[in-house]
């Protein structure tokens, strides 16, 4: 996982209890995030390697890598599809 990734440009970000919101402005595009989700997007908008926030999240949660490496992979292919995501 090598590939680097960033919020497109027009989105708005809305933070609601412990949970994240993205939403795109030109296609009205949302999506809800978990507290997880929230620690991706995050990261991800501090330019930090996805394998590094693999890592992170696997310690921090006790879970192991490939575990986590999918359900990030998974995520950030959602985030793509609804085009709240880019490739850099």
């Amino acid at each position: 996982m090598t590939t680097k990734y960033r919020l497109i440009d027009n989105i708005s970000l809305t933070e609601v209890d412990d949970e994240l919101v993205l939403l795109n402005l030109e296609t009205g595009s949302y999506y809800g995030l978990n507290h997880i989700g929230t620690e991706l997007v995050n990261a991800i908008k501090c330019n930090i390697p996805i394998k590094q926030i693999i890592l992170n999240l696997s310690e921090q949660y006790q879970i192991e890598a490939d575990v986590v490496s999918t359900d990030i992979q998974q995520l950030i292919d959602q985030l793509l599809d609804q085009k709240l995501l880019a490739v850099e």
